[in-house]
């Protein structure tokens, strides 16, 4: 019967150590923007938009990233804009950032938290019917992963 011996290179294991190190830690480093970012959705008669950023925090390991924008609505019911955050592989936390009921222009402004001990940040944006949950909603918009 064929024996087999498994050999490693000193190399591989000093590359999966590195990426494991790479993987377990913590910082705030972050690949932030040059610019504002934009977003945007729509559904119904309503559409929503605008630009995100980082924003400055004097905590440590956190910055906070800021949503500004505008929700315009063509028709005589209500709608909100809805934004929706997945740190890691958790299920989606919603926070309404606006409402506009009937023909008009509402402001939009959310902001959210964003720890160096998450490895991702994905951050989606919707228009809901309502103002007063996401269940009638257009398709998530995703805005960007935000990577610590």
């Amino acid at each position: 019967m064929p024996r087999f011996r498994l050999r490693t290179s000193g190399a591989l294991v000093a590359g999966l150590l590195a990426c494991l190190a790479l993987l377990f830690s913590q910082g705030t480093a972050t690949a932030a923007p040059a610019a504002a970012q934009p977003w945007s959705a729509s559904y119904g008669t309503a559409s929503t938009a605008g630009t995100w950023d980082y924003a400055v925090n004097t905590k440590e390991d956190r910055w906070d990233v800021v949503f500004d924008g505008r929700l315009t609505n063509t028709g005589s019911e209500c709608y909100s804009t809805w934004f929706a955050v997945a740190y890691d592989l958790s299920p989606l936390a919603y926070a309404k950032a606006g409402s506009q009921c009937g023909t008009g222009t509402a402001s939009v402004h959310h902001q959210f938290a964003s720890w160096g001990i998450a490895l991702n940040t994905n951050v989606y944006v919707t228009v809901c019917k309502g103002t007063t949950n996401h269940s009638d909603c257009g398709p998530l918009q995703w805005i960007s992963t935000v990577w610590t």
